[in-house]
């Protein structure tokens, strides 16, 4: 088996596990869900902040990338361990105690999952185009050396962000909705600087508003997923992986075609604001699931 095939294999069981694990989690804890789902999606944020100083840890003591695989590997059979010891658990009986992120949950909504499906795939698509540019941004058109300051900063704020949604869940579309207005507000306002401080510290409210919007999807989606969790959490997160290829793809494309028909040393920041423009898309999605909603209590 080639490295390349390894690597489409790890990418397509790793996806899988991360929906099945949320689908998972809301069945099992229909009562306090809510938190959980906070909690969950924090671990993401704070593995995407940890992950880099690890392997560059133990990447600078001589250990190599297979020993690094070794030891995920490790991790993740211990972790399969402690699923599979739990299997015939009850975890929590949600007779008469049925929280904010299953209430109404009277059936699958198609139209409501399809719709957040579009702000995840945004969501995501922006957090890798950020990812990409960033630190471009900051040594060719700042002068700045704080770019991976800026970077880090972004996925730190993220970690309390969805702790936070998780505790406030009964207003996950309102906390999603100012998330959808918040990242293109704060995109422009960078993209309008000329320092790299002020820049940096503008990550703090772009990553915050940008860490809510996974919890506050996925507790949005609880109430249009009926009994059919997985396949909506499915349907998400392949929202993410189309998001992610896409306009990473996208992001390029843009950076290479404003380089070309822009003068001075902007493409950049017009590459920031094309994407930012995508949140238009996001924003009318969140209203209509609000809208879709009222119809459903209506009913």
């Amino acid at each position: 088996m080639t490295p390349t095939s390894c690597i489409f294999f790890l990418g397509l069981t790793t996806s899988a596990l991360q929906f099945i694990a949320i689908a998972t989690l809301a069945e099992s804890y229909p009562a306090t869900g809510k938190k959980k789902i906070g909690f969950m999606t924090s671990m993401y944020a704070l593995g995407a902040l940890l992950a880099p100083l690890f392997v560059e840890f133990y990447l600078s003591r001589g250990i190599s990338w297979r020993m690094i695989f070794i030891m995920l590997t490790i991790g993740s059979v211990i972790a399969f361990a402690g699923v599979f010891a739990c299997r015939n658990s009850k975890f929590e009986d949600a007779t008469g105690a049925v929280d904010e992120v299953n209430e109404g949950n009277t059936g699958f909504i198609v139209t409501g999952v399809l719709l957040l499906c579009v702000v995840m795939c945004i969501y995501v698509g922006f957090e890798n185009g950020f990812a990409y540019f960033v630190d471009t941004l900051f040594i060719k058109e700042l002068n700045s050396p704080y770019g991976n300051y800026a970077l880090s900063i972004f996925w730190a704020v993220m970690i309390p962000s969805r702790v936070l949604v998780g505790i406030f869940s009964k207003h996950a579309r309102k906390i999603l909705l100012a998330a959808v207005i918040t990242i293109p507000v704060v995109t422009i306002m960078i993209s309008m600087m000329n320092s790299g401080i002020p820049s940096m510290l503008l990550c703090i409210p772009l990553g915050f508003a940008s860490g809510a919007i996974y919890p506050s999807v996925l507790t949005t989606l609880m109430r249009f997923s009926g009994n059919r969790k997985a396949l909506a959490t499915a349907m998400i997160t392949t929202a993410t992986g189309i998001g992610g290829a896409l306009f990473t793809a996208l992001t390029g494309i843009l950076a290479g075609f404003y380089g070309r028909v822009l003068t001075g040393n902007i493409a950049i920041r017009a590459t920031m604001v094309t994407l930012a423009a995508f949140f238009l898309l996001s924003l009318e999605a969140v209203i209509f699931v609000g809208k879709i909603g009222s119809l459903k209590e209506e009913k």
